[in-house]
């Protein structure tokens, strides 16, 4: 009876991990989720930024062509924009990493999942077997027991 007591709290036990793992599993889903629109987003951005500066730098080769007058406006342009193309990349290349690890994590939640819900089953198969045998031992002893009593009826009456 302790066995199986110890069994069923042992399988709340796993059913609690389980379920927290799913719940982080989904959190962590969830997070990457938002990560990727981010990752899009810088993306978009950097497209952006890649077509202005070409275009900026068309149109400094343009007016270097024409004059010399409003280079040096031009050229601070285009080293904002190379400068902001900088940040743009290490921004990307941040998310990326933060993508993978969260990618990682909700990888070993979902093979934490699978394990709880492994070990759940085993505790569960082994607590119905638990279950019959007590059920079959109580039988015997009822059935002993009233041989028992049939025995000492007749002893009695002899």
């Amino acid at each position: 009876e302790q066995h199986v007591k110890k069994l069923t709290e042992t399988l709340a036990e796993e059913t609690r991990r389980r379920e927290g793992a799913e719940q982080r599993a989904g959190e962590i889903g969830q997070r990457r989720n938002e990560l990727e629109a981010q990752l899009a987003q810088n993306k978009q951005a950097q497209a952006r930024l890649q077509h202005e500066l070409e275009a900026s730098q068309k149109q400094w080769q343009a007016q270097q062509q024409r004059s010399r007058a409003g280079q040096t406006e031009l050229e601070a342009r285009i080293q904002e924009l190379q400068s902001t193309q900088g940040e743009a990349e290490q921004q990307l290349k941040r998310l990326t990493n933060m993508l993978a690890e969260e990618t990682r994590r909700r990888e070993s939640a979902e093979n934490q999942a699978g394990e709880n819900g492994r070990c759940r089953d085993q505790f569960q198969a082994e607590l119905t077997k638990n279950k019959q045998a007590q059920a079959r031992l109580q039988h015997e002893l009822e059935a002993s027991q009233k041989q028992q009593e049939s025995a000492s009826a007749e002893a009695a009456n002899a």
